[in-house]
């Protein structure tokens, strides 16, 4: 969980984690606005999970990589310190690879 542009951004971690324990949400939020420190979570099933569903996406990705099929990647801009720029370029590259008629983006 992060704030960005004032609003608070959830990933599947995080949705994940509110389905395993209201409460440690509820610390997240609190530690987004400063009022507590972060909870540590000692648990590398999270990293295993990630690990694995990278590799599901870049298989599946092969698949879909044939002759003639327009593949745009969009990756984020670590050279963009602001979380909410780097979303919004991406967004915006997004939007430029549906308008020109990418067949995966």
């Amino acid at each position: 969980m992060q704030e960005i542009g004032g609003q608070l951004g959830y990933s599947a971690t995080d949705l994940i984690g509110f389905l395993s324990c209201e409460h440690l949400t509820n610390l997240d939020r609190a530690a987004v606005s400063g009022l507590v420190q972060r909870p540590m979570r000692i648990d590398p099933e999270p990293d295993r999970i990630a690990k694995r569903g990278l590799q599901h996406e870049a298989r599946f990705l092969a698949e879909l990589e044939q002759p003639g099929v327009a593949i745009t990647k969009i990756e984020p801009d670590s050279s963009i310190p602001d979380a909410g720029d780097r979303l919004r370029l991406a967004s915006e590259k997004t939007l430029v690879a549906m308008r020109r008629g990418d067949d995966v983006i």
